[in-house]
């Protein structure tokens, strides 16, 4: 039986994949303790829904300039940066929620501020991913991306009820900071060398060379998905999901109320229904 060298646990590819399955964890998580607070707090179905609606507002209007900042700068130290970030808000958003009296303002600010930073990561990850993996190995790789969300997924929804029930509140949004810089500790380790241009997915050699015009690059990308009309319906697709996906935020009020479980029954539901994130 071979034994794994570190040099090959630390390989670059590992390094992001897992970067990504831990924070799909805290962002699970997160997610669940978020909107199971809000509902016990209020018992309001409006308060409880704006939260699905912050969600979907910060991800429209950031994530068209999103991309064009990852174009020109970086991707892996953006990846970095927007993990550390994230988990920097989380700990801002505990002694907030601790020494602040509105609460529920505390709330939707970080809410606000964390869904401001997501945006950032899958350009992110993406361009990371043309830099250290063959072009003709992507769809492999991205295959397994996904099956490691899937993963995170399950293993965060069936976690959430014991972390509120063990840690409270402010407990599993501590959590969440943890995974975040956990992700962070592995996007720092990752070694990108510079590829030749029939390598890389992006077709640069280093990333940061590309300094467009944002105003110009958001137009070409509108008129790119009119003139494909394949494009547009793949976009068109999207929002509709994103659309349906605003009832999520309720679905904790027909568990609690209805059949009377408690954040553990709210956590196992299934995350295509409870889903709250939109597609990007």
């Amino acid at each position: 039986m071979k034994k794994l060298s570190l040099n090959k646990i630390l390989d670059n590819r590992n390094l992001l994949i897992s970067s990504i399955g831990v924070s799909s964890i805290g962002d699970t998580v997160f997610n669940i303790t978020i909107m199971w607070f809000i509902y016990q707090e209020t018992q309001s179905a409006i308060s409880t829904s704006i939260i699905g609606v912050l969600w979907h507002l910060t991800s429209i209007f950031i994530s068209p300039f999103a991309g064009t900042f990852v174009d020109r700068h970086t991707p892996n130290r953006v990846l970095l940066w927007s993990y550390f970030t994230s988990g920097l808000i989380c700990i801002l958003f505990v002694l907030g929620y601790i020494i602040l009296e509105y609460r529920d303002f505390v709330i939707y600010c970080s809410v606000f501020l964390l869904n401001s930073i997501n945006p950032f990561i899958m350009p992110a990850k993406n361009r990371t991913l043309g830099k250290i993996v063959q072009k003709e190995k992507i769809p492999q790789v991205n295959g397994l991306i996904v099956s490691v969300n899937q993963i995170s997924d399950i293993i965060g929804n069936s976690i959430s009820g014991l972390l509120i029930g063990l840690l409270g509140f402010a407990g599993s949004i501590l959590f969440d900071s943890i995974t975040f810089f956990i992700a962070s500790l592995l996007i720092s380790h990752l070694n990108i060398k510079r590829l030749h241009k029939d390598q890389n997915i992006t077709g640069f050699v280093e990333t940061n060379q590309y300094k467009g015009n944002y105003k110009k690059d958001l137009i070409d990308g509108i008129k790119f998905i009119l003139r494909h009309r394949t494009m547009g319906k793949l976009v068109l697709l999207v929002l509709l999901i994103n659309i349906s996906s605003l009832v999520g935020p309720l679905y904790i009020i027909l568990v609690n109320e209805q059949f009377k479980g408690g954040p553990t029954e709210y956590g196992i539901f299934p995350p295509v229904i409870q889903q709250q994130e939109p597609i990007i």
